[in-house]
């Protein structure tokens, strides 16, 4: 958690390469604990491992932004303002979309509600 915490608000940045041992020293862990962070981190797209090279942080852009934690970590970090934005980028794509199909799969009451929200959206 904190390691991910590091990378998403830039203390790590990309291509800074990760030495086990010293994960393990900082956060006071043990290798199989830093293992599986690092396997974690790397399924979110936070950092790669390679043979014979290591693991390495990877550019914002290699990032899975929609996945829950990296959200939050940037929504309580420096980025906070662009996570914000993006999120309300994909909101408003998103909304009207699910909203009128919502509105063809329901009562007829409750159609025509949603219809008038798509409407004002």
């Amino acid at each position: 958690q904190q390691l991910g915490q590091m990378i998403v608000s830039g203390d790590l940045g990309a291509d800074r390469p990760l030495v086990p041992e010293e994960i393990g020293q900082r956060f006071e862990v043990s290798r199989t604990v830093v293992r599986e962070s690092l396997r974690v981190l790397e399924a979110k797209g936070l950092v790669s491992a390679r043979p014979n090279v290591g693991t390495r942080v990877r550019p914002v852009s290699d990032w899975n932004l929609l996945d829950p934690d990296i959200i939050e970590w940037r929504a309580f970090g420096p980025q906070r303002d662009d996570q914000r934005r993006e999120l309300s980028e994909l909101r408003w794509t998103i909304e009207p979309l699910a909203a009128r199909l919502a509105a063809g799969h329901g009562r007829e009451d409750v159609q025509q509600r949603l219809s008038d929200m798509v409407g004002i959206m």
